[in-house]
């Protein structure tokens, strides 16, 4: 019998903003045939990945994602070693994502909800997420088993 576990923090709530804040990274510069598996692959090097998305418009890739660690530390680690490194034949660029860090875009602060990432939003990494045989429902993405 598993204990009682509060709900998830909601995405834009402050909870959810104050517990990843500064564990993302953006990545610029990608070649539009890398997908979301390549970047967590890549990035794995950095720390334990427990998002990776691919941003897009209309189905076709905008040259950009997004890179979720579970630590600060790791993703201080990802854009020291990663930037400006090579990945699918392209230079990429690594950076704090300030999106994460609390700065809206013009889009979104207007409404507009063309921009999407090709999965949804990370959970909170703990065990509350683990089923009965110790996997998880989150896609198949993370490095500690917990995907199904």
């Amino acid at each position: 019998r598993r204990p009682f576990a509060p709900p998830p923090p909601r995405r834009n709530s402050q909870e959810f903003r104050e517990k990843w804040q500064h564990t993302r990274v953006f990545v610029s510069n990608l070649a539009f045939e890398t997908r979301w598996e390549d970047l967590k692959d890549f990035f794995k090097q950095a720390g334990v990945v427990v998002y990776a998305s691919i941003s897009s418009e209309n189905g076709r890739s905008k040259g950009c994602g997004i890179v979720q660690f579970e630590t600060v530390d790791e993703a201080v680690n990802a854009i020291k070693i990663l930037d400006q490194t090579e990945l699918d034949g392209r230079t990429i660029s690594v950076r704090e994502d300030v999106k994460a860090a609390g700065q809206m875009s013009r889009g979104q602060a207007s409404g507009n909800r063309r921009e999407t990432f090709n999965h949804a939003p990370p959970q909170q990494p703990s065990a509350r997420w683990l089923d009965e045989d110790g996997g998880g429902d989150d896609g198949g993405y993370d490095d500690r088993g917990r995907g199904g």
